[in-house]
């Protein structure tokens, strides 16, 4: 497994975040699996202080959960964990979107557009996933406001285990995400809060279609 692939060098902890958060996208480290700082380091090729501060964010991020031992273990997630999260957000969404396509203005919209482009074209899982949590962060940001968007980005952390893994046992979200994505931006641009509601409900949901209900419950 080789960590660096599809991580660009910023930072050396902005790095590695990247690289492990990639990886574990991907499904190269597995759920279950036991990482230890001083090994991450090694093979990424920084020192321990970035892996330390990088394993923090990706367990903030629900990604990881740390240990006494200067390690960590990467977490699963199941399709109980993705119902959850759907369940609050339909509480949610309605206000979400509202504010959503009110405040947003064109230049963000101009950035989703682009993100939405790199998708489009984007093979790598790890890339994808990453660029979707960033698209759909943008979006919450025009909210303008902050509380509702903390828990959105919250929610969005917690799905991109879930969409990760969906995907990776039916690719076929990701061309479905895809067309999605564009639909949604048209209907922002247009000021239309009730086709941009009913997109994300259905967009909301392809992660739980992909996930068998063998997945094991998260850590």
């Amino acid at each position: 497994m080789d960590l660096r692939r599809g991580a660009e060098r910023q930072t050396a902890h902005e790095f590695a975040r990247e690289a492990l958060r990639r990886a574990i996208f991907r499904g190269e480290l597995a759920a279950g699996q036991h990482l230890i700082q001083s090994e991450v380091a090694a093979q990424l090729g920084v020192s321990v202080t970035p892996v330390r501060e990088a394993m923090r964010d990706l367990a903030t991020e629900g990604l990881l959960v740390l240990d006494s031992h200067r390690g960590g273990t990467v977490r699963s997630t199941s399709r109980k964990d993705m119902e959850e999260i759907l369940e609050i957000r339909e509480k949610l969404e309605a206000m979400a979107v509202t504010l959503g396509v009110q405040n947003a203005t064109d230049e963000e919209l101009d950035r989703a557009a682009a993100l939405a482009e790199l998708m489009a074209g984007e093979s790598d899982l790890g890339s994808w996933v990453e660029l979707n949590r960033r698209f759909h962060r943008l979006l919450h940001d025009a909210m303008r406001s902050p509380h509702l968007t903390a828990i959105f980005n919250r929610l969005e952390d917690a799905t991109a285990l879930c969409t990760a893994q969906a995907q990776r046992f039916d690719p076929g979200i990701r061309r479905r995400a895809n067309a999605d994505h564009v639909k949604l931006l048209a209907a922002y641009r247009r000021r239309d809060a009730d086709a941009a509601l009913a997109i994300l409900v259905t967009h909301s949901a392809l992660s739980l279609s992909g996930l068998p209900e063998a997945v094991p419950s998260a850590t």
